[in-house]
């Protein structure tokens, strides 16, 4: 009983200390670009200029003590704070190769295959031979080059005490937030998601095109809005007029965005048989579905696009911190990724408190290796002892 009291109080440390709120993790394609650049600071400018890396998380971000001293004692790298805004311009890379296919298991052999790469771009940061900024250029780069993108996002940093990035598909701009980040892979797995969001948008427009998929948009927009409003559209005839408005700005956002250029680059699906025409048709689908965690998490949670974001970032996480960083063991590792797995299936949707871990655990998988260690501090060394204690 000791133990479980001792586990669960550890849970509920880790899911209120974050400063992340996953309900507004990412932004679609609507222009709310502005919402996360606005977003009020929790940084004062003396703090960054005057404490230490590690004297400038404790004070943006709630940090308790004994989690600071059981990162430190992991071989935590340096931490990563918040600087100016950035901008990587889109540059054209090779072409795309075929043996890429935006599977969770592609991103992971990533990590894997070129981990002695990594650890030289993270081992340049902590020699402080790259600032914050250079090294989410350095990551950003070395995942487009690996996954052969022709063109990649533009990427800003923000400054928020809600959101850890964002993808603006109407912008084509990549968000992350370094406030709220302590270790170098928050920043690597937050890139790998909202890249995959760019990559999703990819694959819907070489699927639909952009004209069609922009009607489809507006009309989802506009129905939505009637649904909360009825009064909103006094006729029919007003309804397709805002329809057809709200259709033509989309065109051109995208447009202004190069995505005519980038879907150029890539190969068109064109057989409704191939598995790639049925994925792209089921992230349409979710995208004209997309219900935003602050309004209902479970839909939002097991909507395809974050689902399959959200396990990229997780599994990439939990692997840089074994291939690149070393803080874990190989048996470590394979229990944190057991465990988000298995809260991550339909089998565990409707158990009780398996979604608050679960959000938890999306918030920074991180949190997922900390309950690992503890649990293996209390002797428990299995996937089922700790999923047992934690729900």
């Amino acid at each position: 009983m000791a133990n479980y009291t001792k586990i669960v109080s550890v849970l509920k440390k880790i899911c209120t200390s974050s400063n992340r709120d996953i309900t507004k993790l990412v932004t679609r394609t609507k222009p709310n670009a502005e919402l996360l650049i606005n977003t009020e600071s929790t940084v004062s400018k003396s703090a960054v200029m005057q404490h230490s890396r590690i004297s400038k998380i404790c004070d943006t971000v709630n940090i308790s003590p004994k989690r600071m001293t059981l990162k430190a004692k992991l071989r935590e790298g340096k931490l990563v704070s918040t600087t100016n805004e950035i901008k990587i311009p889109k540059v054209k890379l090779k072409a795309p190769r075929p043996g890429f296919d935006e599977s969770l298991e592609s991103y992971v052999n990533i990590i894997k295959n070129n981990k002695f790469e990594l650890r030289n771009i993270c081992s340049k940061y902590e020699q402080g031979l790259l600032n914050e900024e250079q090294f989410a250029n350095e990551y950003a780069k070395f995942l487009a080059n690996k996954m052969d993108m022709p063109y990649y996002p533009e990427l800003k940093q923000i400054i928020s005490n809600k959101v850890a990035g964002g993808m603006q598909n109407t912008t084509n701009t990549l968000y992350y937030n370094l406030s709220g980040m302590n270790r170098m892979s928050d920043l690597m797995s937050t890139i790998n998601h909202e890249m995959h969001h760019f990559l999703q948008q990819k694959e819907i427009f070489s699927t639909i095109s952009i004209e069609k998929f922009s009607k489809l948009k507006a009309k989802s927009d506009i129905m939505a809005i009637l649904k909360e409003n009825p009064n909103y559209c006094k006729s029919q005839a007003e309804i397709v007029q805002k329809i057809e408005n709200q259709a033509k700005g989309y065109i051109q956002e995208y447009r202004s965005a190069g995505w005519d250029k980038i879907i150029e680059k890539y190969p068109q699906n064109t057989n409704p048989n191939s598995p790639y025409y049925k994925r792209a048709e089921k992230l349409l689908n979710s995208e004209l579905n997309y219900v935003d965690g602050e309004t209902n998490i479970s839909e939002y949670m097991s909507n395809l696009l974050e689902k399959e974001a959200y396990e990229i970032g997780a599994h990439t996480q939990i692997e840089i911190e074994y291939s690149v960083l070393n803080t874990i063991s190989k048996k470590e590792k394979d229990i944190a990724i057991e465990i988000y797995d298995c809260l991550n299936s339909p089998t565990f949707r409707d158990v009780p408190g398996a979604n608050e871990v679960l959000e938890a655990f999306n918030r920074n998988p991180y949190n997922i290796i900390e309950i690992v260690k503890e649990a293996n501090s209390m002797g428990l060394h299995d996937s089922y002892s700790i999923l047992q204690r934690i729900l």
